[in-house]
């Protein structure tokens, strides 16, 4: 006779199975995803773009090679941008699961840093 505490695999298994769902599901700190976007993507290209129209030189020699040398412009600073964020954002989704809320976190903090230095060489250069 089996006392009740007796779990069989297949429960334990179901039970495993069911946190799995419930961890793929998105929370709230998923929601870190928009700022990130907006300050790392839309505002740093924003504010790239317009220090560039006022003379600024690009600082990142990646970056200067593809949009100044190549003559790519603003789609591929665009493009670059997109990737990086979409290779962030499977990274996140497909690899950390309970901390997949640092890598937004951390586009945050990057993208106000770049927007900060940005807009300190727009206001140098009016």
């Amino acid at each position: 006779m089996r006392s009740k505490r007796y779990v069989s695999y297949e429960s334990r298994l179901d039970v495993a199975r069911r946190a799995r769902r419930v961890d793929q599901k998105i929370s709230t700190l998923d929601f870190l995803w928009i700022p990130a976007v907006l300050v790392f993507g839309v505002g740093d290209v924003v504010t790239t773009r317009l220090a560039l129209r006022l003379g600024a030189v690009e600082g990142n020699d990646l970056v200067r090679f593809l949009v100044e040398d190549m003559e790519g412009g603003l789609l591929v600073f665009v493009m670059l941008k997109a990737a990086i964020l979409l290779a962030l954002l499977f990274l996140s989704f497909a690899t950390l699961d309970r901390f997949r809320w640092m890598v937004p976190s951390i586009l945050c903090c990057v993208g106000a840093y770049l927007l900060m230095e940005n807009m300190l060489v727009i206001l140098t250069l009016l």
